[in-house]
């Protein structure tokens, strides 16, 4: 084995140092271009963050503005409810007072009506306790629609004659009607319901 020795050593530190120099160089520049690009991206993500803050802000004040809309809505809606509650309410009370009006009314009627069937019945048995006889029977039908109709008759003795009439249309229970003989070829017939047509059936009997 042949050995070649140098015949002075070589002092290699130099290079040593100058290849550290250049490493630290390089690492220096390699962290310097991290950071740069790290501060960078940072920037950027901030940038985007603010970015989101403002959208979310933005949201925020469209959600709220939605909500005051809504919440405002709502209580003109339940603000409504609540007056067409009390209308409801008003109405009612109104129907059931014109309804007891009516059963009033209806009641006073049918005992108007019943104190007239008692006179005529009556009148009825006192000319059928006198024995008259009948000198002549008049009987019809008509629909009356206002608060009077006047019937025109042959002529009679309104002293000694007598008027039957009947309800025999839709409103028998509401519709109390009544007549009178105004002269001797007029019958006169008298509604309780103004505006309703009601049929009635009457008679005018005349006694010797």
């Amino acid at each position: 084995m042949n050995v070649i020795m140098s015949p002075e050593p070589v002092d290699l530190t130099p290079k040593f140092d100058a290849l550290k120099a250049d490493l630290l160089a390089d690492i220096a520049a390699k962290h310097t271009a991290v950071i740069t690009n790290t501060d960078s991206e940072n920037a950027a993500i901030s940038a985007k963050l603010d970015s989101i803050t403002t959208v979310n802000g933005q949201i925020s004040t469209e959600v709220q503005a939605i909500n005051s809309h809504t919440d405002t809505k709502v209580a003109t809606v339940i603000a409504e409810i609540n007056q067409n509650d009390s209308k409801l309410q008003s109405l009612s009370s109104q129907l059931t007072t014109t309804r007891n009006e009516i059963n009033s009314w209806v009641v006073a009627e049918n005992n108007q009506t019943e104190s007239r069937l008692n006179v005529v019945s009556n009148e009825i048995k006192d000319l059928v306790n006198a024995k008259s006889s009948v000198k002549s029977i008049q009987r019809g039908q008509a629909s009356a629609e206002g608060a009077e109709l006047n019937i025109t008759i042959s002529a009679v003795n309104t002293a000694k004659s007598m008027v039957l009439i009947n309800n025999i249309g839709q409103y028998t229970n509401y519709d109390a009607v009544s007549a009178v003989l105004t002269s001797s070829t007029n019958l006169r017939v008298y509604k309780s319901m103004s505006g309703v047509a009601t049929k009635i059936q009457w008679q005018v009997i005349e006694y010797d």
